[in-house]
């Protein structure tokens, strides 16, 4: 019996594969992949950037920056990307302060 995947794959596919995957041995500098959450373009907009002042100063910046986020990734990602920036900003976690915070209500 041939499965679905087989029967629309053909011995073409797997050379067009072969041919075109890169060949080895590579430098470290074609190694080096961007492995860090949330680097880039979209960092330097939202921590250095305009999109700076649409969060930072907000009562409740995190849940700013998450909404604002959640626009350009998955909810999931946006969490982790908002709580990282949200402490590269501010100096402290998200809740670390149990209420206690200085500005406003936590």
């Amino acid at each position: 019996m041939i499965s679905s995947v087989d029967f629309y794959r053909s011995a073409a596919d797997d050379d067009a594969f072969e041919r075109s995957a890169p060949r080895g041995p590579f430098t470290v500098e074609q190694l080096r992949v961007d492995t860090h959450v949330g680097d880039g373009e979209l960092k330097k907009y939202w921590l250095h950037g305009p999109g700076l002042k649409k969060w930072a100063t907000k009562p409740h910046p995190w849940t700013a920056l998450f909404k604002q986020l959640c626009r350009h990734m998955n909810p999931e990602k946006a969490k982790r990307v908002a709580s990282q920036w949200y402490h590269d900003h501010f100096g402290h976690w998200v809740g670390e302060k149990k209420g206690k915070n200085p500005v406003g209500k936590g």
